[in-house]
């Protein structure tokens, strides 16, 4: 049975009105949070190995983000496994097995169409809401349960 802990507001307008907030809910919403980080992080790793030119320089990266992916995987299913369904676990793996060909795309598009200066600051503003969004999950998903007060073997 998922924990909940009970808050008490007290306004004027109100008298002792009762909220329950549920840490499954609470699970879940970082769940979707690290997946769409995980999916803009992967749109990035695509759109690299697709603004490639030369064939060595693709197959150097395509190996290095291959055994990034799988680090990437395992921990994005570990993740779901413990905080939501088998078919959504299935669902979400689909989704990121799908991301990354599309960030291919895009950097193709790009490097056919030439640099430009628009394309560079799209480029910077997303590279900057892919890393607040990591930083997020590290601090609020990782760290805070790491800061959590131990019971070593106590029942809760």
């Amino acid at each position: 049975m998922p924990e909940a802990h009970t808050e008490r507001l007290s306004d004027p307008h109100t008298v002792n009105e009762t909220i329950n907030v549920s840490s499954e809910g609470i699970t879940n919403l970082h769940s979707i949070v690290l997946l769409v980080a995980l999916s803009i992080h992967m749109v990035f790793d695509g759109l690299k190995l697709g603004l490639l030119q030369r064939d060595e320089d693709v197959w150097s990266v395509l190996s290095s983000l291959s055994l990034h992916k799988i680090l990437i995987y395992f921990s994005m299913g570990i993740t779901l496994c413990e905080s939501t369904s088998t078919f959504k676990f299935i669902a979400a793996m689909i989704y990121m097995s799908l991301v990354s060909p599309i960030g291919i795309g895009i950097g193709i598009i790009v490097t056919s169409n030439g640099e430009t200066v628009f394309m560079a600051t799209v480029s910077a503003v997303l590279q900057s809401i892919a890393v607040g969004t990591f930083l997020y999950v590290a601090i609020f998903k990782i760290l805070m349960k790491e800061f959590k007060p131990h019971s070593f073997g106590k029942e809760k």
